[in-house]
């Protein structure tokens, strides 16, 4: 039996968990478990328990890279992509963006530019409600 079946057995772990490789230093006193799983592998969904894809497996090595080319506007790219980068997966799980949460900001400071302020903070959350209800307020006929 290799190491990495023991090591597996003796951890307890199930597929598609697996230690992948193990290192051994004598001189530290140090035993290093790298535990993967293999591409491809499908988890349950934390929220609908569904086995859902997992998304974040690829090597960034070509952001080390593209950080490293000193080009101003691929490294600015970089960043941005390194700082939204869940975001950005959570978008391809689950199609949802804030746009409409965007649209409810730009009709609550449309509301409070006209009115150029509300006396109080009870005035304009019944303003917000008025405006983002979408009440039928017309008189019946």
């Amino acid at each position: 039996m290799v190491p990495e079946e023991l090591f597996s057995l003796a951890l307890g772990l199930v597929p598609p968990w697996l230690v992948d490789h193990v290192t051994f230093t004598v001189e530290e006193k140090r035993l290093d478990l790298h535990i993967n799983f293999p591409k491809g592998s499908r988890f349950a969904c934390s929220v609908c328990g569904e086995e859902c894809p997992v998304h974040d497996t690829r090597d960034k090595a070509w952001m080390e890279n593209a950080k490293a080319s000193g080009l101003p506007p691929l490294v600015k790219v970089t960043y941005t992509l390194m700082n939204h980068w869940d975001g950005i997966l959570r978008w391809f799980e689950s199609q949802i963006t804030n746009g409409i949460l965007e649209g409810f900001n730009s009709l609550l400071q449309s509301a409070k530019a006209k009115a150029r302020g509300y006396r109080t903070h009870k005035n304009f959350i019944n303003m917000a409600y008025l405006i983002l209800g979408k009440l039928d307020l017309r008189l019946p006929t």
